[in-house]
């Protein structure tokens, strides 16, 4: 996998953190994997090796550990950010679309 594409699933793994989303490395392997098979390298796996390579190569990445969350979903738990999270979920959903080249969402992931 090129830098480039590696740079690509930094810039996502941050944004994704910075919209309050962070992703679990099981998580960060899939996306890898996929974005892999949609280049055409469809012999690469996202190892425990690749993963160890990939921490070294990106040091602004850090693994924190989840913080106990429960708290703070109890007290989060309100109209305004119900609103939030469905609005978060609209740019994920465009901006996935987007890295997929497409120009609009697909019909699935169209609001009803």
């Amino acid at each position: 996998m090129g830098g480039a594409t590696e740079q690509h699933i930094v810039e996502y793994i941050v944004w994704m953190d910075e919209e309050g989303w962070p992703l679990s490395w099981r998580r960060i392997r899939i996306i890898a994997r996929d974005i892999a098979r949609k280049n055409g390298i469809l012999d690469f796996s996202a190892s425990n090796r690749w993963k160890k390579g990939f921490k070294r190569r990106h040091p602004e990445l850090s693994t924190r550990l989840a913080e106990n969350l429960e708290r703070t979903r109890v007290g989060g738990m309100n109209k305004d950010q119900t609103q939030k999270y469905f609005d978060l979920l609209e740019k994920v959903k465009s901006h996935c679309a987007m890295l997929n080249g497409e120009k609009e969402l697909p019909p699935s992931l169209r609001p009803p």
